[in-house]
């Protein structure tokens, strides 16, 4: 999941590699966070999700192998869609 960085609950000094000699974090900087979910069935392309997300909430897609927790992620916009 992306969050912004001051509703992470991440540690700043932790989620950064130079220690305190680190600039700053960004309060708004997005971060991954992991997000215990409960999965139902898969349909074709699509997991069902049974528990564990609420409105709003933004799922790291791309790029998942690379993710850890706590860092910095990029916001891409979505790609326009067929209805």
């Amino acid at each position: 999941m992306a969050t912004p960085f001051q509703k992470s609950g991440c540690d700043a000094q932790a989620q950064s590699e130079g220690g305190s000699e680190s600039p700053p974090v960004d309060p708004n900087q997005l971060v991954a966070v992991q997000k215990l979910l409960r999965l139902g069935k898969i349909i074709g392309n699509n997991q069902e999700v049974l528990e564990g997300l609420q409105l709003g909430d933004r799922i790291v897609t791309a790029g998942i192998l690379q993710v850890q927790n706590c860092l910095p992620i990029a916001e891409v916009a979505p790609k326009p869609t067929d209805s």
